[in-house]
């Protein structure tokens, strides 16, 4: 069956009124908003054209999350995520990482540490430090081997099975974001301040231009202080350069994989490139094709799988063969984990879901 690659812009209340009844106060439940957009893909007369996976980016928020998906629902009917768009360089982030539950994906964890800011982590912070740099647009070599094994276990991306359109067309000249906004109005933008700016005093000591692209620091004049913020694609960063996933490179120049990258079971192949320029056929096919040996994880970092797990936690999606849902919009602790807390949640008596 033809596949297409496309962006359906919501132009009217109308447009994205599946949603409608979920929101309160400009928020909505994100478990009760995935099922909610699902349907409506699902549904003959929205004429939604066929494909693998399908994100809804939406200017509301998320209770509780700032995106959702189904875990390893690429090439089904569920293969959906729920994205919060600001408009900033973050979206790219939590659109990747939204995949990437859908792709199979657990977070970070274990033997390939959380710490290291790949795109999966939980913990994601700025400004990224030098032994990361570049990771927060990477996929840790245990996400790959997870997309590798689930990509196998599929045929629709397979050549036979996709679409003729790849991807839309990449920006140019001052059509490129971090051009088309300069460092001064990043800034404003970010924090909607029209009095922000770039605070280029704390960016020299705090890694200089060349240290931009893991953090930009900008003005927040209600505190009086400077914050971090994330620079978009090709923002300048020193004379004749501008940022690249991550790192700051020479204008015209592709980047290369960040020497520090992390080990791990599996060959890191970078496939951002297809990532940036919203190639997702390519970004599926990199995966299947370049992920590293045929090996698949024995292991499992934080997941939960219905039964016992060797780890007492997990944050984020919920993909057990015991759960009556396929998905949590927060995170718990079991109640007989072995730790009291995680990521500031408090174990509840029960083991259920709790208050984010």
């Amino acid at each position: 069956m033809e596949k297409s690659f496309f962006i359906y812009i919501c132009q009217t209340e109308s447009d994205d009124d599946f949603i409608e009844d979920l929101i309160s106060s400009g928020t909505f439940p994100g478990g009760d908003g995935l099922d909610a957009f699902r349907n409506w893909v699902q549904d003959p007369s929205n004429n939604i054209p066929n494909a693998d996976h399908y994100m809804y980016m939406t200017g509301f928020d998320i209770r509780g999350a700032t995106g959702i998906a189904f875990l390893s629902r690429v090439c089904t009917a569920s293969g959906v995520s729920i994205n919060e768009n600001d408009f900033t360089a973050g979206l790219a982030t939590v659109a990747a990482h939204e995949l990437g539950h859908s792709l199979s994906c657990d977070h970070d964890g274990g033997s390939c540490s959380a710490t290291n800011h790949n795109i999966m982590t939980p913990i994601f912070s700025l400004p990224v430090t030098t032994a990361n740099k570049g990771n927060p647009w990477r996929f840790s070599s245990c996400s790959i081997a997870s997309i590798k094994a689930y990509l196998n276990g599929v045929s629709c991306t397979e050549p036979g099975n996709t679409g003729t359109t790849d991807a839309l067309p990449a920006p140019t000249g001052n059509d490129r974001a971090g051009i088309a906004l300069d460092r001064d109005n990043q800034c404003r933008h970010h924090l909607q301040d029209s009095s922000s700016s770039y605070c280029s005093s704390v960016q020299t000591d705090n890694g200089g231009e060349e240290g931009l692209c893991s953090g930009m620091y900008c003005d927040e004049t209600s505190t009086d202080f400077c914050v971090v913020v994330l620079p978009l694609e090709h923002t300048a960063c020193g004379t004749g350069k501008w940022c690249r996933t991550g790192l700051c490179v020479e204008e015209g120049v592709e980047p290369t994989n960040p020497p520090t990258q992390p080990t791990g079971p599996e060959t890191i192949f970078d496939c951002v490139p297809f990532l940036l320029r919203l190639d997702f056929l390519g970004l599926l096919d990199c995966f299947r094709n370049y992920g590293g040996n045929d090996s698949k994880m024995d292991y499992y970092t934080g997941s939960y799988d219905g039964t016992f797990s060797t780890m007492d936690y997990y944050t984020g999606s919920y993909g057990g063969n015991g759960s009556t849902k396929d998905y949590y919009t927060g995170s718990y602790v079991a109640s007989d984990s072995t730790v009291s807390s995680y990521s500031g949640i408090t174990a509840s008596s029960s083991g259920s879901l709790t208050t984010v």
